[in-house]
């Protein structure tokens, strides 16, 4: 990924007409496949992003743009303000981001889970040009491609996540198919005090329904207990062996994902970031993960 100078990001974003006067620009943290920024303009705030396509990460920016449009049209998600190329200008919400152990209480996993069915169930509706997204094993596959052209040091481990990858996706054909979000990570989660708001579209796309319920246990590290409430509470009824057999299933996928996004962005990134660590540390923990599906 790129990473741009502090004069380059001030160039880039002073040309926009969308400016009442001068702004001022600030870094915010997080964001390893773009740059994000708040800018003040005139006393209001935005937050914009600089980051072009990552075909080889199955990021398409015009499809997020499209994805969070979607979402918030919804009432889900800020209002997209600007998006050109590779700049995307958004209303800032005033909000805390929660701590994975915050969101792990059981008053803030219910109002995920009422956030998940609605993007299950009404994101869909607002959407554009769906037939365009691509679902976790089609980017799976652009991340394993990229690699082998890149000739990665990693490629035995990188069959074998193929091979678990086929078998992961065998266990869910049997699951419903609905428009995802795919990337509860902690910051994404915006809350203002009363609900949820839900930023970066980048891996949105069409999969099996209890993959974003999967994604947010592993990206906050649900233990049993709270897997089986969330599962609980978004179908319905206690989950069956088999839902859970599922569930672990497109957890270890989840996993699988961002292993093969660390390896390949140790290639790939500009940004002065340790992604080698992380990488084992995903591996390490994909490998506990896949030892509970045989279980």
């Amino acid at each position: 990924m790129e990473s741009y100078s502090s004069d380059t990001i001030k160039k880039k974003l002073e040309t926009l007409t969308i400016w009442r006067g001068n702004i001022d620009i600030n870094v915010l943290t997080g964001g390893l496949t773009n740059d994000t920024y708040l800018v003040t303009d005139d006393k209001k705030k935005y937050v914009a992003k600089i980051g072009n396509n990552k075909i080889d990460f199955g990021v398409i920016r015009a499809q997020e743009i499209a994805a969070h449009e979607a979402a918030y049209q919804t009432g889900i998600s800020p209002e997209v303000i600007y998006f050109k190329n590779e700049i995307s200008i958004y209303e800032y919400i005033d909000c805390n981001i929660l701590t994975p152990q915050e969101l792990r209480e059981e008053k803030n996993l219910s109002k995920l889970v009422d956030l998940i069915k609605i993007i299950h169930n009404k994101v869909f509706n607002n959407l554009n040009n769906s037939n365009s997204f691509l679902n976790i094993f089609h980017i799976i596959n652009h991340k394993v491609q990229a690699l082998r052209k890149y000739k990665s040091l990693y490629i035995d481990t990188i069959n074998e996540l193929v091979d678990d990858c086929k078998m992961f996706k065998n266990q869910s054909k049997s699951c419903k198919i609905v428009f995802t979000h795919n990337d509860f990570y902690h910051a994404n989660l915006l809350y203002d005090g009363k609900k949820f708001w839900l930023i970066d579209w980048e891996y949105a796309g069409f999969n099996v329904d209890v993959l974003d319920l999967a994604n947010l246990s592993k990206n906050i590290q649900l233990i049993e207990e709270e897997d089986n409430f969330i599962l609980e509470k978004y179908y319905g009824f206690p989950p069956t062996s088999k839902l859970i057999k599922v569930f672990q299933a497109m957890k270890c996928t989840s996993l699988a994902n961002e292993v093969l996004w660390y390896m390949l962005a140790e290639i790939k990134s500009k940004k002065n970031f340790d992604y080698k660590v992380v990488t084992k540390e995903k591996l390490d923990r994909f490998m506990i993960e896949k030892q509970k599906f045989f279980k």
